[in-house]
């Protein structure tokens, strides 16, 4: 039998709503966001980009939100964050603090992570703006 829904947990910068939109456009409408926390990882920089990626760290935690689709959008849903998150990440499920199963995107084999933690507000306030004029519409990037 099929789930009724997807949850997928989001850490960087899908967190945004203005990123969420330029990836899923439409499909995300009907999802709601959800405060959520994945306990034992870190969210860190990747070398050379403005965006995180989450490496497994035991006392650290990352805060984020929870975001539940449709089974009607799902599987277009999930195709569009695969495509946007490209070869550097890889698609695992784990679970959250809030008890619920979601995907999440860690790094692939190709992902250079640099250590540094990694701050959402400070991406906004610093990246935001550039990193959605480099988002071509309906195509990200």
């Amino acid at each position: 039998m099929a789930a009724a829904h997807r949850s997928c947990f989001f850490y960087g910068t899908l967190i945004d709503p203005d990123v969420r939109a330029a990836v899923l456009g439409r499909l995300g409408d009907r999802a709601p966001a959800i405060p959520d926390t994945l306990a034992g990882w870190q969210a860190v920089g990747v070398r050379g980009r403005v965006y995180p990626v989450i490496v497994p760290a035991p006392s650290e935690s990352v805060t984020g939100i929870r975001v539940t689709f449709a089974a009607a959008a799902a599987r277009r849903a999930m195709d569009r964050l695969v495509a946007f998150e490209g070869a550097e990440y890889s698609l695992r499920t784990v679970r959250l603090v809030s008890g619920e199963d979601a995907f999440v995107f860690t790094g692939s084999a190709v992902c250079r992570p640099d250590g540094r933690p990694w701050s959402f507000a400070d991406w906004r306030r610093r990246h935001k703006r550039g990193f959605l004029a480099g988002m071509r519409p309906g195509r990200p990037v």
